[in-house]
């Protein structure tokens, strides 16, 4: 689906760019809400969601925890602390021989796989 220009949709994902610390849609509201008094949390759910759709930015699912959202559109891991929540890539290449593995154990076809790992983060540990 096309959509029209959004000022608040460019801003959502100039900022998404320029963080690596993967933000809940609260936390984007938060830091935008300076630069847009009249914005609603709804907005930034909308376009987030559309911004997904459109394969801008991905959202990252966390069990138990709030969807969080990052434009690193490659795949990578992630590491999440176990302590404060924290969210960050784990700079490892992505083991695609995995796939290739769990299809010969399964007899399925892997079309992709993600892996989260859990520990500490440094200001944590």
């Amino acid at each position: 689906m096309k959509y029209k220009k959004s000022r608040s949709r460019d801003l959502i994902r100039d900022m998404l760019d320029h963080t690596v610390d993967h933000p809940t849609a609260h936390e984007l509201f938060d830091r935008m809400r300076p630069d847009f008094p009249r914005l609603s949390l709804a907005t930034v759910y909308r376009n987030l969601g559309i911004l997904v759709e459109q394969g801008a930015i991905a959202r990252v699912e966390l069990k138990g925890n709030p969807e969080r959202y990052e434009s690193r559109m490659e795949p990578h891991y992630h590491l999440i602390c176990e302590n404060c929540g924290a969210v960050r890539d784990v700079p490892v290449s992505v083991d695609d021989e995995l796939d290739t593995r769990v299809e010969a154990a399964t007899d399925c076809r892997v079309t992709r796989h993600e892996i989260q790992f859990f520990g500490l983060c440094e200001s944590c540990s």
